[in-house]
């Protein structure tokens, strides 16, 4: 059952990297629930999955403490989520936004209700269930919106982490998604970690640094990449995700949408112009010495027209 969890979760980041759009997915589309607008306890304890799903998402986003109590005591028992996922599309467009709502939520007392989950074994791998990967899967993916982060997610990062965990794919994209400087920190020991091959640290770069090439703290990233000891290939991946674009990389689905330099901050603009100084320095291919040119002067035509 250990190996068939393994498998599953290698299977399931490798989807996580092309299931950019629903055209290129095997899945239906997923509209998101709505919170209850008059949320109770009796729904929450119901045998209504969806009328409990939708006060619990009420009470996630609310910042009274006795709401928020009452969705962590649901959100603890097994009962209560195995009613939830009985949803159609519940581990796609139910569960996941009550735990996003409860991790964005930034009262005191949600913060303490998701860092309990995340301490929880409830929550934790189950290597005899069946779905034994949902639950983690879910609640990793929602540490994507936890800001500030606390020990606690730092020390589920590192945990998912590890090469052999077959968590990696998600988890990278979760760090880049959250960048926070934990995040950012975890984000760069993977990429520099001889541990992971180098096509999958490559394709971390060309899906999830890409994604997210106009946030500073992943540009100051691909600038220390660039500046320390890294594998050639890996340098030449940190400037093609900053710079360029290739369909190739990602198959027959589409990949991350490509982020308009127009809509860069002044400090991302800047940090680009320091990362694209690095990458022109170390003599890329001509294709993408072209491509680092063509961003720093599509730079210079906004700085003139601003």
């Amino acid at each position: 059952m250990k190996r068939a969890l393994l498998a599953l979760l290698i299977v399931v980041g490798m989807l996580a990297r092309v299931q950019r759009s629903e055209a290129c997915s095997l899945l239906g589309p997923c509209t998101d629930i709505t919170p209850a607008a008059k949320p109770t306890a009796a729904a929450l304890a119901g045998s209504d999955g969806e009328a409990a799903a939708r006060s619990a998402l009420a009470f996630a986003r609310s910042s009274k403490p006795e709401a928020i109590a009452l969705v962590k005591k649901a959100l603890l028992d097994p009962k209560f989520i195995d009613r939830i996922m009985k949803v159609a599309t519940a581990e796609r467009c139910v569960m996941p936004p009550i735990l996003r709502a409860l991790a964005q939520n930034p009262a005191k007392p949600a913060r303490e209700a998701f860092v309990a989950l995340v301490s929880s074994k409830v929550w934790g791998e189950d290597p005899d269930a069946t779905d034994g990967s949902m639950r983690p899967m879910m609640l990793l993916r929602a540490t994507a919106v936890f800001r500030p982060v606390t020990p606690e997610i730092v020390e589920l990062w590192k945990q998912r982490s590890v090469p052999t965990s077959g968590w990696a794919n998600v988890t990278t994209s979760v760090l880049a998604d959250n960048a926070t400087a934990e995040a950012v920190a975890q984000f760069e020991a993977m990429l520099r970690d001889p541990a992971f091959d180098v096509s999958s640290r490559i394709s971390w770069l060309h899906s999830d640094l890409l994604a997210h090439r106009s946030t500073v703290a992943l540009l100051e990233l691909a600038g220390r990449l660039l500046d320390g000891k890294l594998e050639a290939a890996l340098k030449t991946g940190v400037i093609e995700a900053v710079f360029d674009y290739q369909q190739q990389w990602f198959g027959m689905c589409p990949g991350p949408e490509r982020i308009a330099l127009a809509t860069f901050s002044p400090d991302a603009r800047r940090v680009l112009r320091s990362v694209g100084a690095k990458a022109t320095k170390s003599r890329p291919a001509k294709a993408l010495a072209s491509a680092i040119a063509t961003n720093l002067a599509e730079l210079d035509r906004l700085e003139r027209t601003k």
